[in-house]
């Protein structure tokens, strides 16, 4: 499927830590359009641009075994500045699930 802003693309999520969830693309910035994630254990989520240094997010409770699911949202949940990385700062756990983004200019 393509629209104005770019492919929509999909990728697995799987940290055991801190850590990225999409690359960085060059010049182009990357849209979250949906996710669903899920702890391993009750734990806390953030998501943020390059290791933390800005945050996308409040910090998220995760319920062990209880996705979070951010339904499709074509304006975006969040994006990151061009040229940079989608990641999560877990405090605890495990973070698995997938996500749907754009890499957008």
């Amino acid at each position: 499927m393509v629209n104005a802003t770019g492919k929509i693309k999909h990728a697995k999520i799987s940290l055991a830590a801190t850590g990225t969830i999409v690359a960085a693309v060059s010049s182009k910035k990357i849209r979250v359009l949906a996710m669903a994630v899920t702890g391993e254990a009750a734990a806390t989520v953030t998501f943020n641009l390059e290791s933390g240094t800005t945050d996308l997010s409040g910090i998220m409770s995760m319920v062990q075994g209880i996705p979070m699911v951010l339904p499709y949202n074509p304006a975006g949940w969040c994006e990151t500045t061009a040229g940079v990385k989608l990641d999560a700062t877990i405090a605890t756990g495990k973070l698995y699930g997938m996500i749907t983004y754009q890499e957008i200019i």
